[in-house]
């Protein structure tokens, strides 16, 4: 029997199929269009697993289970999914919904809890039994995993790694806080703070990689002024790597995870970001880092993450 994860996230939808021997053996991806109602979004999760299957060439009543991984805040008992921004849902009966285009039985869970499932056991956490995987983009996801189990709270609304303050009366967040440090070190923060040193400064190579459109400054732009020797470029680098790693010395204070994976577009930057952050850690550990035993790492799923976690936390 055949087992499918499905990553429902603001823009894309992504399905992963896996076989019994809980192998990838058919991908694939569509636009989600969440503008267009939720209903009209859970078509496109069965057209997107359609796909799956009928490259497969199974049926519905082949699968097992199905795992629907969804960003937002999931009600305590797991059927539904009470808000997401990036969805434009409130209070969207998932399971329901679910059932109503599929036979077998479903699994919500949070789309951050589900990569770090698939990267803990596929990807960058391979062989450990702690990780706890951040994942760089708009914001911050984050989720945890220790004795090769996820830890989401008694709520099922923790790990919010990314809503810790780090700076007392800080920026303020979307979230309603101030100082978190998701305002300091997504992906967002990073293009946001390169950008406003780019407008103080005309010369600055960042102006000329977007042709003099800041707006179009992405993360990865940023990292290849950084390349060509910006020190505008350098200098947002090193704040957003500082502040990271000062989130990461929280969480290993806190749970001593043998593996920290850092996900989203800025893995792709491997090396070039995880060694300027060990580094950083180390020196700033406790006792000067000198026990320092947690590998950080960038994450080597990409957008198979979420699927492949939401497939393995199928009943």
């Amino acid at each position: 029997m055949y087992k499918l994860g499905i990553d429902l996230g603001g823009t894309g939808i992504k399905a992963a199929l896996l076989d019994k021997n809980g192998s990838i053996s058919q991908r694939a991806a569509i636009a989600t269009h969440c503008e267009l109602g939720y209903q009209a979004v859970f078509d496109r999760i069965a057209q997107c697993a359609g796909q799956c299957l009928e490259q497969e060439h199974i049926k519905p009543s082949d699968l097992k289970a199905i795992g629907l991984a969804a960003a937002g805040m999931l009600s305590e008992d797991g059927q539904e999914i009470v808000f997401s921004s990036n969805l434009r849902f409130l209070h969207v009966k998932a399971v329901d919904e679910m059932k109503k285009r599929f036979p077998c039985p479903i699994t919500l869970t949070n789309d951050a809890d589900a990569a770090a499932l698939g990267e803990h056991f596929y990807g960058a956490g391979k062989g450990a039994k702690s990780s706890v995987t951040i994942t760089l983009g708009t914001g911050i996801g984050s989720g945890i995993v220790m004795n090769n189990k996820i830890m989401s709270g008694s709520f099922r609304s923790g790990a919010e790694i990314g809503h810790q303050i780090i700076e007392a009366n800080g920026i303020q967040c979307r979230c309603g806080q101030q100082g978190c440090l998701e305002v300091y070190a997504s992906g967002t923060a990073l293009i946001v703070d390169a950008a406003r040193r780019a407008r103080e400064n005309p010369s600055s190579f960042l102006n000329s990689i977007c042709s003099g459109n800041l707006a179009k400054l992405d993360a990865g732009m940023v990292f290849q002024a950084h390349y060509n020797h910006d020190p505008d470029a350098t200098r947002a680098i090193e704040q957003f790597t500082k502040y990271l790693g000062i989130g990461i010395i929280n969480v290993i204070n806190l749970l001593q995870p043998e593996a920290v994976i850092i996900g989203g577009g800025l893995s792709a930057e491997k090396e070039n970001l995880t060694k300027p952050l060990n580094d950083y850690v180390r020196k700033h550990l406790l006792f000067g880092g000198q026990n320092m035993r947690t590998k950080i790492r960038y994450a080597l799923l990409g957008n198979d993450a979420g699927a492949l976690g939401a497939a393995m936390l199928c009943e």
